[in-house]
C-alpha cells in the first residue's frame, strides 16, 4: 500500500481532527456493528427452511466467520504491537 492510498490519507485527516479516542471510538462502533451482523446472518442461517440450509452446508458458513474472526484478531495483535500504524513520539 503507497502512502497515497485513501485510506491512509483518511485515517491520518480523521486523527488530525478528532484524536485517537475518537478513532477508537468509530473502530469499536464498526466493531459493534460486524458483530451484529454475524450474529444475525448465524441466526438467519438456522431460520431457513430446510433445502435453502442444505444448500448453505456446503458453503460453510460458520469456518467463513470463523476465519474473518482469526484475522481481524491478527490485524489487531499487529496494531497492538505497532508493526502497522506505529505511534509518533
Amino acid at each position: 500500500m503507497s502512502n497515497n492510498s485513501p485510506l491512509i490519507f483518511s485515517y491520518l485527516a480523521l486523527r488530525k481532527t478528532i484524536g485517537i479516542l475518537g478513532i477508537a471510538g468509530y473502530i469499536a462502533c464498526i466493531a459493534a456493528v460486524g458483530l451484529a451482523l454475524c450474529i444475525l446472518l448465524i441466526v438467519l442461517y438456522f431460520l431457513l427452511p430446510g433445502d435453502t440450509a442444505a444448500r448453505l452446508k456446503t458453503l460453510r458458513p460458520v469456518y467463513w466467520l470463523e476465519a474473518i474472526a482469526i484475522v481481524a484478531f491478527g490485524v489487531s495483535w499487529f496494531v497492538k504491537g505497532e508493526s502497522i500504524l506505529k505511534d509518533e513520539v
